[in-house]
């Protein structure tokens, strides 16, 4: 019975610790942080006020065509993730790239930067480009 009784209290002692620990990872990280369809993404930008578009592919890829109103900043700039830090953390920032991979990493770093809201365009400028 008294092994019962430790195994119980422990199992409750970490349980506890868990979610104390849980609790500060969602805090630390709250916001809107989604991967999205074009079409998804096309719409909620639209809806979003003072929402910023950035496309983060290299010139030649952006020389090919860019979507209306982006900012281009490429992921690839020694200095891509200080220009990054310039734009507005407290409105919603959409991001897309050639693919989905580079704007789908800006989205993690945007996140641990204290972006509040941050969408990635899945398959990126060649889906957009594809459904045209």
């Amino acid at each position: 019975m008294k092994g019962f009784i430790t195994t119980i209290l422990a199992a409750l002692i970490f349980a506890a610790c868990g979610n104390a620990q849980d609790a500060s990872t969602t805090s630390a990280q709250a916001g809107t942080f989604e991967d999205l369809k074009v079409q998804e993404f096309l719409t909620l930008y639209g809806e979003k006020e003072n929402a910023q578009l950035l496309d983060v592919r290299t010139p030649a890829e952006t020389d090919k065509g860019i979507i209306q109103e982006a900012m281009i900043m490429d992921f690839f700039a020694d200095d891509f993730k200080t220009k990054l830090a310039t734009l507005d953390k407290s409105q919603p920032l959409f991001v897309y790239c050639a693919s989905g991979g580079r704007s789908g990493k800006t989205l993690k770093m945007a996140k641990e930067m204290g972006f509040s809201e941050v969408y990635n365009m899945l398959g990126g400028y060649s889906a957009y480009a594809s459904q045209k």
